[in-house]
């Protein structure tokens, strides 16, 4: 699979209200976790990639692994340096590969049952703005701030130029 950079927080698990996103989960994974209750240091290691320019925060890429349920990948960070390798955001990727319209609906859905979720949120308007990386490219939004945080679900749908260079077009929860 493509690496896929991605830079928001990302929390969505069960259908349960609640307005702190510490309390949801990505694959079994909450924000304040340590990675090494779920992998192995030599594991998130070798899966370290580099893509940011700030270095504050280490990203950990992890594609299609046998106890993931509803992602095709999932992508966390953590603190430069820290030897416990705590949690600081999460994202789930589902891909799309030429079915951009496949990724709409699924966000459509995401969005019901995050609303459902966080009924105290202040919610931004749907956005579609230029995709962070790629001005070619188009990356549709919705966010839910909350007073811990915020979660977002986008999908991505990339330009014709970026899918020759493996790009693919994929949904995020963040």
């Amino acid at each position: 699979m493509k690496k896929i950079p991605v830079i928001l927080v990302l929390l969505f698990s069960s259908l349960v209200l609640a307005e702190d996103i510490s309390d949801f989960q990505i694959e079994g994974m909450s924000i304040g976790d340590s990675a090494l209750e779920y992998f192995t240091e030599k594991y998130i290691k070798k899966n370290t990639v580099d893509y940011y320019n700030d270095k504050t925060f280490t990203p950990v890429e992890n594609d299609k692994l046998s106890f993931f349920e509803t992602y095709d990948a999932v992508t966390f960070r953590y603190k430069t340096n820290d030897k416990e390798y705590i949690i600081h955001s999460l994202t789930g990727v589902l891909i799309f590969k030429n079915n951009v319209r496949e990724c709409y609906l699924e966000m459509d859905q995401i969005f019901e049952d995050l609303s459902g979720m966080f009924r105290n949120a202040n919610i931004l308007e749907k956005e579609v703005t230029p995709a962070p990386w790629d001005k070619n490219s188009i990356k549709t939004d919705i966010i839910f701030v909350l007073e811990s945080g915020w979660v977002a679900v986008a999908c991505y749908d990339y330009s014709k130029e970026s899918e020759k260079d493996g790009s693919i077009d994929h949904l995020a929860v963040e």
